[in-house]
């Protein structure tokens, strides 16, 4: 019976706060509908490893956790949506993108563009747009309305770092009322972002054009090689780069001349958008990372990557204006003081302020660990606030809230008491659920309820069910730890040779002992009966300690009290560092592992040496004795876990376990099945943690999910429960599941797994290189995973089925026409559609096509190949046509226009299914069009109401753009046409009928009868008034008129143009084929000539081989007979590699009854009559003589159809027959005769393999793909009269 294995699975990880991949956001929380106003810190979202954790800044709980089953990936890259504050975008390192809703925790969208980690992203003003960079230098801009990549623009030949939308005002636009250009004001509204600007980390700034899409400019942004971060200002005019040794360059930007550029509006002279106005420097000279501006007030972040934050303050005016003056007075009486006389200077000549006189220091503020990210916290603060909020994330895992005093603060304080710098507190902070460094160790209680961490400075006790952090104490550099009996005490081994002994109830240190002299505790491990502890020390020495209760009085008082001591008893001393001791469970054993790469085992009665393990090449690191006392497990710095027999010390298994140092390795204490006992656990440097099988020495398991090195495991009581710690800070669970492992199953998957991403990563590649083939700045952002792959080969399939589907059931239609008396049956359809509901076959492609999410459609359409085209288009087609989701059919019409536009212009036998589309497409789209139409007129007519109510006008009148006051938006008020003074008709008639309009009210059918009249009168009255207003129309529809039938010539231009060039591109490739073709048939004729020579040379060099067979052979006609011209190796197999995986005869082969035997059956190798495969082509051991030598080149006598077939019990003859001599014999002539054919024949391998015939079937598959091509581009089709 097959063993099967528990299944462990990951649970949730925690003891992360953020991590140093990702950057960090506050957002602020919930609002008070009685005084909007915030009504705490505000949250944080960082990312956490593979999570996004939202944190309460004021609680230091944990909000919300937004995790991705199908994710691995870390998050490196967080951005809020300003449209929506609820869109978060994360970017994580395999560079995939996914929109988080913060109220749900679920996924908008997900985007999979970029080839690696996410380095910055940012969304535009109205949240439709998101422009992210990553690592390989590519930007690409997304559409989050049709969930599509827009482009992909690849400028940059380093890490994208800084990306900012830019806002440019247009200065008028369209009147919704009249045919006029207004003016816009300062509506907030109007705002246009056409440009992006990016930094690098190859120095560059660039400024894109997205309406076109391209480059516009391009500086240098740094003198020292690298630019690290983008800081562009609240109001758009000025962005700061930052990069290396602490430089700051600012930038002014011109709006203005960006506005024109965007309207295409030119002088001739091209204006610098981008002009560098000068250079900073920071206090500190490391790496900037992070630029923020405040959005409300005049103060600037500026980070690098050590424990400090500077705040820069921008000047006003006026305190500029102040500054040139003191700096003017300063010079003249510095003069003075030097007997100089200087000119005398007007307010003109004070100069232009330098870059360093408006940005100055305000305060450097001084943080718990190195800075990964810092934000301005509660940013809608006034003004006139009197501290500003700095929310900092760091790289030792805490999130820190400062509060900093503003510079008009200071002033208002300097004024009534002494001048005092800018200060700044810590107010808040989130650093109780991790520890500050790595975990070095953990230790479980004895129930499996409570969790033991510790690292450099930090003891946290957890509760595993819920996962919480119980306890926090104080606590050395920690590098081992054990709960003692009772579970209420934990005892730490500390670098500093102490060890320190913590009461968890009271959260007291109880004791502090100075154990080894100053020298590091590596190990220590409590007896198995629970009375004492041995420690091990770089001291070379290993002690034991026994558990002593005394009574002690307590202070000031008469009471006396219990509590646990310490008592050496033994003492231990080797020749090198101890780093691992264990017990057996059966309290006989001591084993000890010390630096000199060996383990040594003693009797704990005595001490005495029992056994000494060698083979580890590196020191061991740790080690681990099964329950049963049987087997003893070590992990080395060697990357080797080694199996060894505690009975003699033998090695029974040594294995390459890991890619990296294996730090710990344990076996289940006390599990409840036997067979459980050697189960194994390793834990590595490499981040995976591996459970292997002790007896049968095979990997059951791989555990992956850490983004760092595991420096220390603890395994549950029972094996329920395996917990790690990782230097990505965080601590994992991995629990039994309900699923069972199979080793074969778990073989295949992982093999899977690894074929699969190396598909995806060869197909991926493919489309990259055709990429960059094209050396373009602007590129189709596309990328190829194994779901796209999937996708599209899902839709093949449903192509094919549906196809052959779609003409069945039209020849069953057609026949019930011709015969409609006639009482035909319904074919026999595929039994798929019959499973899925009996649908039909568009509905069946169609709902594949809607199962592909929307962004990777366009990946998912290109893995389908042009030759499926024709039958897609059908489809797409009959979409159309039935009004079967129109939109999805003509969106993937238009990509596969645009990815195989050359193919299709090439090639006639499409032209009639587009034609069907274009036809169904545009009746399709003037549907569209009247509805939407009649809903724009509805719109209007109830618009028309409103206003009407609202100003008590005509209804259909223009109006009037009226300022109501300064400072507040303009509003439109309804004024009629013929109640202006200028245009109103002043006579009897006309005001006789504005009085009946008036009474008539509006909305009836009277009152619209007296507005024809009035405006037919009007028209009568007024003539040149109407006749301006005629004239105007008029000469607009001219001139659209002319700019219509211009575009209209340059359309024909330009397709004449791309039918000339692809007539010219087939003239050529005619040329190619013709001179392709003569040269294919000369080579057809020499190959032709030479193989006919090389069979006869071969079969005379095979009879050679036959004349050379033994005496045996020689004497037995019918032998030799049935061996005549059989005995030579596969030529075809041995010239090309190839392995052949059924032993049949290779038909390939120039010799046809030729047999070349690769593989021997598994499943049964000894006799093909007990194998468990019912139709078994493999050899087996009753076939094949059993000698000591290589099976695959075994040559059998004869047809080895004989052999397999049906008919073979019974026969005589076979390779049991023929000496083991005579085989080998034969086989070392068959290889010399190939030899020898090659060296008389005077070619090289290539001529070999010309007889198998597999390169000559190779030249016939492209000259049919070539003739296919050329058939396709015989005709190409005309443009005439403005269309195909």
């Amino acid at each position: 019976m097959v063993r099967s294995y528990r299944k462990y699975e990951a649970g949730q990880s925690f003891g992360t706060v953020c991590s140093a991949s990702s950057n960090a956001l506050w957002t602020p929380d919930g609002f008070s509908a009685a005084t909007s106003r915030s009504t705490g810190a505000g949250r944080a979202y960082v990312g956490a490893n593979e999570d996004v954790l939202g944190w309460d800044v004021k609680k230091g709980e944990l909000l919300s956790r937004w995790q991705d089953k199908d994710n691995r990936s870390e998050v490196t890259c967080l951005t809020p949506c300003a449209a929506q504050p609820d869109l978060f975008a994360a970017g994580y390192a395999d560079g995939s993108i996914r929109i988080w809703d913060a109220l749900s925790s679920q996924i908008v969208v997900s985007f999979n563009g970029h080839r690696s980690a996410i380095t910055h992203m940012q969304f535009d003003r109205e949240g439709a747009r998101l422009a992210s960079g990553s690592r390989d230098t590519d930007i690409i801009v997304w559409n989050l309305l049709s969930e599509t990549a827009e482009f992909r623009l690849r400028g940059h030949k380093d890490q994208i770092t800084g990306l900012s939308f830019l806002r440019t005002r247009p200065s008028r636009r369209q009147s919704p009322h009249t045919d006029e250009a207004v003016d816009v004001g300062d509506a907030d509204e109007e705002v246009e972002e056409k440009y992006l600007l990016s930094t690098s980390k190859d120095a560059l700034v660039k400024l894109w054009d997205l309406s076109s899409p391209q480059c516009v400019e391009t500086h240098v942004a740094q003198t020292n090689g690298e630019c690290w971060a983008l800081g562009l200002s609240p109001d758009g005019a000025g962005c700061i780069t930052a990069g290396n040794d602490g430089e700051l360059k600012v930038w002014r930007i011109d709006l203005e001349a960006l506005a024109y550029l965007a309207r295409g509006v030119s002088d001739g002279k091209k204006a610098a958008i981008l002009t560098s106005q000068g250079t900073l420097s920071r206090q500190g000279r490391d790496r900037t990372i992070g630029v923020s501006f405040h959005p409300k007030q005049d103060y600037i972040t500026v980070h690098g990557s050590e424990k400090a934050v500077e705040i820069w303050r921008i000047r006003a005016a006026d305190e500029v204006h102040r500054h040139m003056q003191r700096r003017r007075r300063r010079r003249r009486e510095k003069a003075a003081a030097a007997g100089e006389t200087l000119l005398p200077e007007t307010e003109e000549t004070l100069g232009t302020p330098d870059v360093a006189d408006v940005f100055v220091s305000h305060i450097i503020v001084r943080t718990g660990g190195k800075v990964r990210s810092a934000c301005w916290a509660q940013p809608n603060s006034k003004s006139t606030s009197k501290s500003l909020s700095l929310m900092v994330a760091t790289t030792n895992n805490q999130i820190e809230l400062y509060s900093v005093t503003t510079h008009r603060a200071q002033q208002k304080t300097a004024a009534t008491k002494e001048a005092t710098p800018a200060d700044y507190t810590r107010a808040l902070s989130v650093e109780t659920p991790g520890h500050r460094t790595d975990i070095r160790t953990l230790a479980l209680s004895s129930d499996d309820r409570m969790l033991a961490s510790a690292s450099s400075g930090q003891l946290k006790i957890w509760n595993l069910k819920t996962r919480s952090c119980l306890r926090t104490l104080e606590c050395g550099q920690a590098l081992c730890s054990a709960f003692l009996p009772g579970d209420r005490i934990v005892l730490l081994g500390t670098k500093a040779g102490d060890l320190e002994l913590y009461d968890i109830s009271t959260s007291t240190l109880i004791e502090s002992i100075p154990a080894h002299e100053g020298q590091a505790i590596w190990t220590l491990a409590v007896h198995p009966d629970g009375r004492s502890v041995v420690t091990g020390s770089a001291d070379k020495s290993a002690k034991f300690w026994r558990f002593d209760i005394v009574d002690e009085e307590v202070p000031g008082t008469r009471r006396i009290t219990q509590r646990l001591k310490l008592t050496q008893t033994r003492q231990l001393k080797l020749s090198d560092d101890i780093l691992g001791v264990c017990f057996s469970p059966d309290q006989r054993l001591l084993a000890v592992a010390t630096l000199d790469n060996t383990v040594k085992v003693f009797f704990v009665d005595s001490l005495k040496l029992f056994l000494t393990l060698y083979g580890h090449k590196l020191p061991v690191l740790n080690v681990s004795i099964s329950s049963d006392s049987k087997l003893i497990a070590t992990c080395s710095a060697d990357k080797n876990v080694r199996i060894w027999g505690l009975d003699f010390g033998d090695c029974h298994k040594a294995f390459f376990a890991h890619q990296d140092s294996v730090m710990q390795v344990s076996f289940i204490p006390h599990p409840v099945e036997r067979d459980e006992a050697h189960t194994l656990f390793s834990a590595s440097k490499d981040g995976v943690v591996k459970s292997w099988d002790g007896d049968k020495f095979e990997q059951i398991q791989k555990l992956e999910g850490h983004k760092g090195e595991v420096w220390a495991m603890a395994v549950s009581r029972t094996g329920e429960t395996v917990v790690t710690a990782s230097h990505d800070k965080s601590i994992r669970l991995w629990e039994v599941g309900d699923d069972l492992v199979f080793l074969e199953e778990e073989r295949e998957r992982e093999l899977e797994s690894m074929y699969e991403s190396t598909l995806a990563q060869n197909l991926d590649r493919d489309f990259q290189g055709d990429e960059e083939e094209q050396q373009d700045d602007v590129a189709a952002a596309s990328k190829q995973t194994i779901s796209t792959l999937t996708h599209g080969e899902k839709v093949m399939e449903a192509l094919e089925l549906g196809i052959a589907d779609l003409e069945l059931m039209r020849r069953y239609e057609q026949d019930k026409l011709r015969n409609p008396d006639a009482k035909i049956a319904a074919p026999q359809r595929n039994p798929v559609f019959l499973a899925l509901g009996n649908i039909t076959a568009e509905q069946h492609v169609l709902s594949t096509l809607r199962k592909i999410p929307t962004p990777a459609l366009n990946d998912a359409l290109l893995v389908i190949p042009f030759s499926t085209l024709p039958t897609l288009f059908t489809f797409l087609a009959l979409f159309l046509q039935q009004r079967m989701m129109p939109e999805l059919a003509w969106r993937v019409t238009y990509f596969l226009l645009q990815a195989h536009m050359r193919q299709i212009v090439a090639s006639r036998q499409l032209r009639p299914q587009l034609e069907e589309i274009l036809s169904a497409y545009e009746i399709w789209q003037e549907e569209q069009k009247r509805v939407v139409g009649f809903n724009l007129a509805g719109l209007s007519i109830m618009a028309r109401d409103v206003r009407e109510a609202e100003s008590g006008g005509y209804v259909g009148d223009e109006v009037e753009e009226v300022e109501v006051d300064k400072g507040r938006r303009k509003r439109a008020d309804y004024v009629p046409v013929w109640f202006k003074w200028k245009t109103k008709c002043k006579c009897a008639v006309c005001t006789d009928l504005y009085e009946q309009r008036i009474k008539a009210g509006s909305g009836s059918t009277e009152s619209f009868d007296l507005e024809e009249k009035i405006k037919e009168l009007h028209r009568l009255h007024r003539p040149k008034f109407y006749k301006k207003r005629d004239e105007e129309a008029a000469r607009r529809a001219q001139q659209a008129a002319r700019e219509k039938q211009k575009a209209a010539e340059e359309e024909y231009r330009r397709h004449r143009q791309m039918v000339a060039e692809a007539e010219a591109l087939a003239k050529e490739r005619a040329a190619e084929e013709a001179r392709k073709e003569e040269e294919r048939s000369a080579m057809a004729s020499m190959v032709a000539k030479l193989r006919l020579q090389c069979r006869t040379e071969f079969l005379d060099a095979v009879l050679r081989i036959e004349v050379a067979q033994d005496d045996e052979d020689a004497d037995n006609p019918t032998q030799r007979r049935r061996n005549e011209g059989k005995f030579i190796v596969c030529d075809h197999c041995r010239s090309h590699g190839l392995p052949c995986n059924e032993a049949a005869i290779c038909d390939q082969c120039i010799l046809h009854e030729v047999a070349c035997i690769h593989h021997l059956c598994q499943l049964s190798p000894q006799r093909k009559d007990e194998c468990q495969m019912p139709t078994c082509r493999y050899v087996h051991m009753d076939y094949v003589p059993d000698v000591g030598y290589d099976l695959m080149w075994v040559i059998l006598p004869g047809n080895l159809i004989d052999y397999l077939g049906a008919e073979r019990k019974g026969r005589k003859h076979g390779p049991l027959e023929v000496k083991v001599e005579t085989l080998i014999a034969r086989q070392k002539w068959a290889v010399e005769a190939i030899e020898e054919f090659v060296e008389k024949s005077e070619g090289t391998l290539e001529t070999v393999k010309m007889l198998c015939g597999c390169m000559e079937r190779e030249r016939a598959e492209i000259a049919k793909k070539e003739a296919a091509i050329k058939k396709m581009t015989e005709s190409l089709p005309q443009f005439v009269g403005g269309g195909w």
